[in-house]
């Protein structure tokens, strides 16, 4: 996937699902054109530290990850600070993290 330049991949750069290293060789690979930043976000997303129902689960927010008995459970990560993440990790400048705006 990360060599094949006919497809797009998708990644949660959120720096809990995958490493930031990680993150920074996926753009490397994958480039402005073919990355595609996900959050799988739950309805926790921006709710300070605590423990929230959602549906029939429990979930807790604690140390920027959600959780369902310690273990994770999709994440809270924003588009906004998956964009801030990207140019963290990959050391990409503001006109490169626009180019994804397009």
């Amino acid at each position: 996937m990360l060599t094949d330049s006919r497809v797009s991949a998708d990644i949660i750069a959120d720096g809990v699902h995958v490493d930031p290293a990680v993150v920074e060789l996926f753009l490397k690979a994958k480039g402005v054109d073919a990355a595609v930043l996900i959050t799988d976000a739950t309805a926790a997303t921006g709710m300070p530290e605590g423990r929230y129902r959602l549906g029939s689960c429990e979930v807790e927010v604690k140390d920027g990850r959600s959780l369902i008995d310690g273990k994770l459970a999709g994440s809270i990560l924003t588009m906004d600070r998956a964009l801030r993440n990207v140019m963290q990790y990959a050391h990409w400048d503001l006109q490169t993290r626009f180019a994804w705006l397009r």
